[in-house]
């Protein structure tokens, strides 16, 4: 009777054995595959990003103008020019009481670069504009002159005896506001 117990005892064990052997073998074949998933998943998930930032920059740029665009022709004061395919012109040219001005919309997430304030000002000399108007719908602006960030969200400034009006977190101001703030 105990040697029935001992073999009934082995024959058990080398069952439980094969079966731990069969699912250390499953587990691994599933964790090989799992990582080959989440490999996939990873390279998926990089070229939907750099599409979507390809992408949504310039659309985002584009919506920018288009909104800009927008506003300004809600007033009948203003003549508006759409401007934005032109090389040192802005987005858009606004006439209002006989005065031309340089109108560029922007739309960063971080604080619109130095390099776009100073643009805006060397693109009103060279088209000897009247003045100009930089938006920055999401976010703030850095001075031309300064290089610091502009702590108003609506500010104004001279340049060589020329108005310059800076717009920051635009989409946060009624769209009553900005053109006033234009007038």
């Amino acid at each position: 009777h105990s040697k029935d117990i001992a073999t009934s005892k082995k024959t058990i064990i080398e069952s439980n054995n094969q079966l731990i052997n069969e699912l250390k073998s499953q587990n691994k074949d599933k964790k090989e595959e799992l990582l080959k998933l989440r490999d996939e998943l990873k390279e998926l998930h990089s070229q939907l990003h750099n599409n979507n930032n390809n992408k949504s920059s310039y659309n985002q740029g584009v919506m920018g103008e288009k909104k800009l665009l927008d506003v300004l022709r809600e007033e009948s004061d203003f003549l508006v020019k759409d401007t934005h395919g032109t090389n040192h012109m802005g987005d858009a040219e606004v006439i209002y009481s006989d005065m031309r001005f340089c109108i560029d919309a922007k739309q960063y997430k971080t604080t619109c670069p130095h390099k776009e304030s100073t643009k805006l000002v060397d693109d009103v000399e060279k088209n000897s504009y009247d003045g100009g108007i930089l938006i920055s719908w999401d976010s703030g602006i850095y001075d031309p002159q300064t290089s610091s960030k502009i702590k108003d969200l609506i500010f104004y400034k001279t340049f060589n005896g020329k108005p310059y009006l800076f717009i920051s977190n635009a989409n946060s101001i009624p769209e009553k506001l900005i053109i006033s703030a234009i007038k």
